[in-house]
């Protein structure tokens, strides 16, 4: 099943934008830009409906290494049912947010009128 994979994201020049497949550390399949913005590349997945969902992260690659990953509370994935003969999945980059501040217990918000 061919799958093409599309998502815009901004790298320096010298990166590259690619996959990996699973908890895979082998090389990434590596995606193309023509714009700088628009990343795509298309892989044939050998996916049969008994198969557990393939699961996949994005990555910026320099010289070989990898210099930036995804930080995702929900990995992306792909499974059977979602793929066709050929398929396009539009993505897009996913990073768990940081919170900034202190925090604050919640008990010690209370005050005269309120136990918070």
């Amino acid at each position: 099943m061919k799958t093409t994979f599309q998502i815009d994201y901004y790298t320096q020049w010298g990166e590259s934008l690619g996959i990996h497949f699973g908890n895979s550390t082998d090389a990434p399949f590596l995606l193309a830009t023509t714009d700088g913005h628009t990343w795509q590349g298309t892989i044939d997945l050998e996916l049969s409906a008994t198969d557990v969902p393939l699961l996949y992260r994005y990555g910026v690659w320099r010289d070989g290494k990898c210099v930036r990953e995804e930080r995702c509370t929900m990995p992306h994935f792909v499974t059977a049912s979602k793929v066709r003969a050929s398929s396009l999945v539009v993505d897009r980059w996913q990073d768990m947010h940081r919170l900034a501040g202190v925090a604050v217990p919640v008990f010690s918000l209370r005050s005269e009128g309120s136990f918070g």
